[in-house]
């Protein structure tokens, strides 16, 4: 009984992670063509612009913040950590 809802609070948690990155995605996409109809509108306004409205663009297209980029380095020691344990074993 115990593992029949614990699947299912599984698969509850895995439909909700799906859907807030189908969430996060459309976001993204939002303000990416919200950020490029600036860019457009700003390429007749002026030219010499155009360098910094690409590096906003892409800026603005990724999805990773100061805490994903702390998880990733501290899951990325901890792997060296194991690994360099069980090559001395």
């Amino acid at each position: 009984m115990i593992q029949f809802l614990l699947n299912k609070l599984m698969l509850f948690i895995k439909a909700m992670k799906d859907k807030l990155e189908q969430k996060s995605r459309e976001n993204v996409l939002h303000k990416a063509e919200e950020e490029q109809n600036r860019i457009e509108i700003g390429r007749g306004k002026r030219e010499e612009g155009r360098g910094k409205s690409f590096i906003k663009l892409v800026a603005k297209l990724g999805v990773f913040d100061v805490d994903d980029s702390i998880l990733n380095t501290s899951g990325g020691l901890l792997g060296i950590f194991i690994f360099s344990l069980l090559k001395k074993i």
